[in-house]
């Protein structure tokens, strides 16, 4: 009789499992615009469709556009409410020397106004006073002003006011508020203003307003 060594028991090590890292996948079922760049009618972006990071910044864009950068930080309490315009929008002056997250809000919407009237980005605007027409957190309209050395008086060097909120007396509130706050003395008469014209519009609203001059900004 023949002894046999005992069988070695092979060990198991059980693997645990790595996880995948998820990766965003976008289903192809024959759509023909996909992967396709697309230039949108309304905020004139130009994008590539089914992206997600090119989606979504089309979708902020064309928010701003359609309805007004977002503004909410205009109407909290520090922010200097200059006027009223109906019962629902308020004009809020922002100086070159006031709060950065204050001025963050006007490059926004300096940035949604040049896009609106087709004028490239004003990279001068943080050295004007802006106005700014607020409405239920989005904003509405601006006015930037600064003074002219040469006649010493008040120069507008832009006015905007969304386009769906035209005709309701925004752009003269925006004006008017610049009149009233530019002098110790008082309102500055409204022939006295210098403006710039760059649109056809604008040129339009300043005849009828009754502004002087026309001038080159600084």
């Amino acid at each position: 009789m023949t002894a046999t060594a005992p069988k070695r028991q092979r060990k198991s090590y059980s693997k645990t499992p790595s996880k995948k890292r998820a990766t965003q996948t976008v289903l192809d079922l024959g759509q023909k615009t996909l992967g396709r760049r697309a230039e949108c009618t309304i905020c004139g972006l130009l994008y590539v469709v089914g992206d997600a990071a090119d989606e979504a910044a089309h979708a902020r864009r064309c928010d701003a556009y359609r309805r007004g950068a977002r503004a909410a930080r205009l109407e909290c309490a520090d922010a200097r409410k200059v006027a009223d315009v109906g019962e629902t929008a308020r004009v809020v002056e922002v100086r070159p020397t006031d709060a950065r997250s204050l001025r963050a809000v006007v490059v926004e919407v300096r940035r949604t106004a040049a896009r609106d009237l087709g004028a490239p980005p004003d990279e001068e605007g943080e050295r004007h006073t802006a106005y700014v027409a607020v409405e239920r957190g989005r904003a509405v309209g601006l006015c930037l002003v600064e003074p002219i050395p040469t006649t010493n008086t008040l120069g507008v060097t832009a006015l905007w006011v969304l386009a769906s909120q035209r005709r309701r007396g925004l752009g003269a509130a925006l004006v008017d508020a610049a009149r009233q706050r530019f002098a110790l003395a008082g309102p500055v008469p409204r022939a006295d203003i210098s403006t710039t014209h760059r649109t056809r519009d604008g040129a339009a609203f300043f005849e009828a307003y009754g502004a002087g001059r026309v001038y080159a900004p600084r």
